[in-house]
Order: structure tokens, then C-alpha cells, then sequence
């Protein structure tokens, strides 16, 4: 089955259903006003960590009201990403209806809101990983209804519950987090492998030696090609020891006036040659 975006009917569903799974950026933000405000958004990834940057991508509009995370973030240049586990998914879902502006999902859904360090935003206490953002820039995508604001922002300062991080190793089973499929699905994420990645490394016996090039310095006879003027591309390939004909990449211009430099050299020793049997 081949699928074209623009004309399928339901393709956010496979999308959606395809990039699997999702992690969940808990978003909190607050409004000039004050409002606190905490978000769900799987449209999330890093993307350097150096300088450690995230993405969050976030529709305009839902209907006829604009998201609130994304107009804090435009007004505010702050916000605060949580990561969602398993032990708060469930007050996580509660956020994601569209409240009025003036209403704080930290009250509906009963979270915490814990001081950030650098930013306005609090965090979300509940939260084992907080990552406190200062906006970068935001990317216009899509355009009327379908209008999203793709959120580029730097990561200033990490929170990371003690007990999930060794060294600087994070404890995938402590640390739960929850995975986003399509629709109303989610997935836990503690049932992982690991798969050392390999590295190259050639077979010396295998190896090829490539013989560097050098400018085509003669000698050459008047069947060989002339080599190329100074500034051109003469050339000749060194193989096992074995000489080969000059390669000239010119154009044929260089290649005539080169051409009329041979002939002038061989008139001039013609002459040369008259001049000295008449004496």
C-alpha cells in the first residue's frame, strides 16, 4: 500500500501509528498572569547535546482556543520539560483536555508544583527528571487550522532524582518512563535488550593502497598526449611501478594554446637546425 500525506484520509493516525514509541514531554509553563500551566506533548525528542537542545512541536489552535502551552512559551521564552513515567501517567492523561486558559491542570490532575532554579515555570515535583528550558526559537509549520509551532528550546538546567542515576548512567527500570503509541494507547518501556554497536576495523590483508598523484613532468614524444599547460590538471597515475600516459583535465583552450607552445618549440629547433648546416 503506497500512502500520500496530502490525500489520505486519517494519516495522522499512521503517522502517529508508525513512530512508535513516542517519550512524552510534560510541559509546564506560566502564563504572563501568572497560570500555571502543565501540558502532555509526544511530538518531543532531543536534538544536541551541545548545546543540549529539545523539540516539542504543538498544534495553534484546538477548535477555536489557542494552547496555552505554546502561547506562554511565545510570551514567557520559558518552560519546563517533565518526563512522564508510569507513576504519573495517569494524572498526566488528566491534563490533556483543552481547560480554559484560566484554569491550572496542576489543580485538576492534583501534581505538585516544585521551584524552579533558573526559570519562572515550577516543576512538576512528581516528575523524577525536570528539564528547565529557556526558548531558542519557534518554527511556523503547516498554516491555518492545521498551524503548528515547532518549539526549539535550550536545556539550562537538569533535575534528576537521585536513586535513577549512577555516574552518568540513567536507570532505564528505575526510571519508568512511559511510551506514547496512536490513538488512546501508551506502552511501558522496562522490557529492553542491549545490542553492543560494532565498530570497523579493517582487514590489513584486505587493505588497498592508493598511491597519491602527481603533476605529469614528461618525458614525452610527439604520439603522447601534450601535457597540460601550469595551472592545469596533467597528471599521471602511478601503478605497481608502471607509467602511464598523462591524464590532461582541460579545457580546449588550454589544450590548443598548450599544442601551440609544441609547435612554436619544434619550429624554433627546425630553424635552429637550418641556420647552423648553412654555416
Amino acid at each position: 500500500m503506497k500512502i500520500d500525506p496530502k490525500t489520505f484520509e486519517g494519516f495522522n493516525r499512521v503517522i502517529t501509528g508508525v513512530v512508535v514509541p513516542r517519550p512524552i514531554a510534560f510541559v509546564s509553563t506560566i502564563s504572563p498572569e501568572g497560570v500555571l500551566n502543565v501540558a502532555p506533548y509526544s511530538f518531543f525528542n532531543v536534538v544536541s547535546y551541545n548545546p543540549a537542545m529539545v523539540i516539542i512541536s504543538s498544534s495553534r489552535h484546538a477548535g477555536d482556543k489557542r494552547k496555552d502551552t505554546l502561547a506562554n512559551i511565545e510570551n514567557t521564552g520559558e518552560f519546563v520539560v517533565n518526563i512522564v513515567v508510569d507513576d504519573i501517567a495517569e494524572a498526566m492523561n488528566m491534563t490533556a483536555a483543552e481547560y480554559p486558559a484560566e484554569d491550572s491542570e496542576f489543580d485538576i490532575a492534583g501534581l505538585s508544583p516544585a521551584p524552579s532554579d533558573l526559570v519562572k515555570p515550577p516543576r512538576v515535583a512528581e516528575s523524577p527528571v525536570n528539564l528547565e528550558c529557556k526558548l531558542n526559537q519557534i518554527i511556523t509549520l503547516g498554516e491555518g487550522s492545521h498551524e503548528h509551532g515547532l518549539v526549539i528550546g535550550e536545556v539550562v538546567l537538569v533535575h534528576v532524582r537521585d536513586d535513577i542515576i549512577d555516574g552518568h548512567r540513567i536507570d532505564q527500570q528505575r526510571l519508568k518512563p512511559t511510551g506514547r503509541l496512536a490513538g488512546n494507547m501508551y506502552c511501558h518501556t522496562t522490557d529492553v535488550f542491549e545490542m553492543v554497536r560494532p565498530s570497523y576495523q579493517p582487514d590489513p590483508t584486505q587493505s588497498v593502497t592508493r598511491v597519491p598523484t602527481e603533476r605529469y613532468a614528461g618525458p614525452w614524444t610527439s604520439g603522447d598526449t601534450p601535457p597540460c599547460p601550469v595551472g592545469g590538471a596533467s597528471e599521471k597515475t602511478i601503478d605497481s611501478g608502471a607509467k602511464t600516459k598523462p591524464r590532461c583535465r582541460t579545457t580546449p583552450g588550454q589544450k590548443l594554446r598548450a599544442i601551440w607552445r609544441v609547435r612554436r618549440v619544434d619550429f624554433r629547433v627546425h630553424f635552429l637546425r637550418l641556420e647552423w648546416m648553412g654555416t
